[in-house]
């Protein structure tokens, strides 16, 4: 038996056998075109569940998925080939009923076209094309030929939305008025091809979206749009909003994010009341208003055609399966058709049209900020904070010749946003890096290890190599982002430049820079050409920023913000913008090279830096002492239980573990952990959870240093962008995500 959906099996089995020889004596076989995630994840499983997977075979171009395939199902035939090749042959096509199409969006309409062409029913994964003419044109081949065209919009198969629109036609809340989607959190799907952050392949909206529009339009009918904005800047959009109305006046509001975190709820506004479905509850949804301060659990009684199977996401693609099967043997057909895509894939492609591509600098006197000539661009670290900032500043000077090596594409949503290239590219591999910077003229180092076990490897070591290579590449420059971390906390009266000895501070991070930098500047004096920089900013915030941006909030909602000694230690700020200054500025001078620039806007107190940045007065905060919260931390160290109970708050991990049934079991025995951040403060030690964390007087502290960023600003570089401002601008921003109440 296959080790995919084994668990399953055993439960399972008798009932599926007996109801699969009544309903579909034969097992059908099936030709899948890709063997990406939602391939070994959802679609194996789920024909595990049903006992089809006898007779699959799966093809796929590249050889690593199709590995990954045959760990999971031994026993299924695999393909290392185009789909085009497979296609055609006579051979393949005598032992297969039927081709499901998993690959690429781009690549959606000729895989479908030539499947039907040789005569094959076809299932495809959503959307099934991007432009409406594409979508006709399947359609009327699959009617001309009599064949079934099913596309796989499963999230109309999950228990809650059958609950929920069965509850809508029993008239339950009324006449609808309004409905708003609202579905946000960080990208967390498994695949690691980077096609999701291709342009032809479209973004957020074509990917998750068009199940949203396709539940939409088979509950109200055809919609209109109102208006669309997205924040696609030459790249794909990673957050959109959408906003439809139906024939009948029902007000839509459809808003997706990939980069913040939303409430993750649907809610139907209706006279009587309300329904609602939380994204990740595919079990059932809820209704609210009919009684007063009562809600009711609504959930389909037989959701699907084996009833033992659990409430997840592999039934629905097993159900789905199955009325495909049943559509091939014309018993049936498909649950969406190609002509059912036709007006989602109208909609999408009007949102697509309708869209403005801002390509101007917002900053007042951006004309005055440090620029560069236009040449490629590699950045290293490219997905995170700050050199996502980057990539827009540089995208918005026309550059479009912009590299970003990653490592994985979970991380990749923002940046993606803009036309950067994203190769995958192992940063302590010579012949990787030398390939990521051929014709490199502008470099920007901004990766390091985030744990230990990464210091020297990831920090230390892969700087030489990108530095080396560079240079012999012949780049222009060289800008490697250190910290002022390396500098420690000195207790002086006076000021903090560039001359001071370095005696590092923040454990692995600051030690790994402070080798990383003195190797940086050593080498910058034996080479001649490529100019060598390093920059030590100090505490970077603004919009998109998390440390010293969203984290106090975030920390003062779990009740675990505190100010450190009143909150009097001295904050080194720098506002992202004018440190994107700064990096600019120094690659251009030809007299930074081989030096080391301290890059800090100013300093005041953590109380004035921080309390603008907060929703409450910062006189509601407890305030410790340094050694009272030494003591409090060593009595309330991390317990087992609070580790879980982080783990179990990750969205990502959350999301990741939902979808796939074989961790039911482990998710059944943490449960006692998980529970919401409110509950939580009732479920732990209420005193121990509302303790600051340890590290808070780390970041927080009462230190009294002060840096100087004189030496940089002999080079022309001044803080473009005031404290008032930034602080302004953050806030507006921390309020569109939800982080503050507006």
């Amino acid at each position: 038996m296959s080790a995919v959906g084994s668990q399953q099996q055993r439960n399972h089995t008798d009932t599926a056998r007996s109801q699969r020889s009544a309903q579909n004596p034969r097992t059908p076989r099936f030709l899948i075109l890709g063997a990406g995630a939602v391939v070994s994840e959802f679609y194996l499983p789920a024909l595990a569940r049903l006992e089809w997977l006898s007779g699959t075979t799966v093809v796929d171009m590249s050889s690593m998925p199709l590995t990954q395939i045959k760990r999971l199902a031994p026993r299924i035939a695999s393909v290392n080939a185009d789909f085009r090749e497979i296609l055609l042959d006579p051979q393949l096509r005598r032992n297969h009923d039927a081709v499901i199409v998993s690959l690429p969006n781009s690549l959606h309409v000729p895989a479908v076209q030539t499947a039907l062409d040789q005569e094959y029913p076809v299932l495809c994964e959503k959307p099934l094309a991007l432009n409406l003419a594409d979508c006709l044109l399947l359609d009327s081949i699959s009617r001309r030929k009599n064949l079934p065209l099913a596309v796989g919009m499963v999230r109309r198969l999950t228990p809650a939305a059958q609950a929920l629109k069965a509850a809508l036609a029993a008239d339950l809340i009324g006449r609808v008025h309004a409905v708003e989607v609202d579905h946000g959190g960080p990208y967390a799907w498994s695949s690691d091809t980077g096609a999701f952050f291709r342009r032809e392949n479209g973004g957020i909206l074509a990917d998750l979206g068009v199940h949203y529009l396709d539940w939409l339009i088979n509950l109200f009918g055809p919609l209109t749009p109102v208006s669309y904005k997205d924040d696609c800047k030459g790249g794909v959009e990673a957050s959109c909003c959408y906003e439809l109305r139906s024939l009948n006046g029902v007000q839509i509001k459809l808003r997706l994010s990939h980069r913040h975190r939303r409430s993750n709820k649907t809610v139907f506004w209706g006279e009587k009341g309300a329904l609602e479905s939380g994204k990740d509850n595919f079990a059932s949804c809820h209704l609210r208003g009919t009684a007063d301060r009562v809600v009711a659990e609504l959930k389909p009684e037989a959701p699907f055609v084996n009833p033992v199977w659990p409430a997840d996401f592999i039934s629905c693609f097993a159900q789905q399966i199955y009325d495909f099967n049943s559509a091939i043997g014309g018993n049936s057909a498909p649950i969406v058709s190609a002509s059912a895509a036709v007006e989602t894939t109208r909609l999408i492609e009007e949102a697509y049209r309708s869209r403005t591509i801002c390509q101007s600098i917002r900053e007042q006197g951006a004309s005055e900020r440090p620029i560069l000539p236009v040449g490629r661009v590699v950045i290293t670290g490219g997905t995170g904070f700050i050199g996502t900032k980057l990539v827009e500043r540089l995208a918005n000077l026309g550059f479009d010749d912009l590299v970003t090596p990653v490592r994985g594409y979970r991380t990749c949503a923002s940046v993606a946003r803009f036309p950067v290239c994203l190769p995958r590219v192992d940063l302590t591999d010579r012949l990787q890096v030398r390939s990521s910077l051929k014709d490199a003229k502008w470099v920007f180092h901004l990766a390091y290890g985030q744990h230990p076990y990464e210091a020297k490897r990831v920090t230390i070591d892969s700087t030489r190599l990108i530095v080396e290579e560079a240079a012999a590449a012949g780049a222009e420059a060289v800008v490697v982002l250190s910290t002022m971390y390396v500098f420690g906390h000195p207790q002086t009266t006076g000021f903090v430049d560039e001359s001071w000895p370095y005696s590092p501070a923040g454990g692995h991070y600051g030690k790994s820079k402070m080798v990383m930098e003195r190797w940086c500047l050593d080498y910058a004096r034996q080479i001649g050409r490529t100019r060598i920089i390093v920059l030590n900013p100090a505490c970077v915030f603004g919009p998109e920023g998390k440390t010293y941006t969203r984290l106090p909030e975030e920390l003062a909602r779990r009740n675990q913000f505190a100010w450190i000694e009143e909150g009097r230690g001295i904050a080194n700020y720098v506002y992202i913008d004018n440190l994107i200054d700064a990096m600019l500025l120094v690659a251009m001078h030809s007299e930074a090279h081989g030096k080391r620039f301290i890059v800090s806007d100013g300093y005041c107190s953590w109380r004035n830096f921080l309390s603008p940045l907060l929703s409450q007065p910062p006189e509601l905060f407890p305030s410790y002492s340094q050694r009272e919260h030494e003591i409090l931390g060593r009595r309330n160290r991390t317990s087992l239980r609070h580790v879980i109970m982080s783990l179990l708050d990750n969205d990502n991990l959350r999301t990741w573990s939902r979808e796939r049934s074989w961790l039911a079991p482990l998710r059944n025995a943490l449960r006692p952990f998980s529970c919401s951040q409110a509950a939580m403060a009732q479920a732990c030690d209420s005193k121990a959870h509302s303790s600051p964390p340890a590290w808070l007087a780390d970041l927080f502290g009462p230190t009294t240093t002060r840096f100087s960023s004189a030496r940089l600003q002999r080079l022309g570089w001044q803080p473009m962008v005031k404290l008032g401002e930034a602080h302004s601008r953050t806030r507006e921003w921390l309020r569109e995500i939800g982080v503050l109440e507006v």
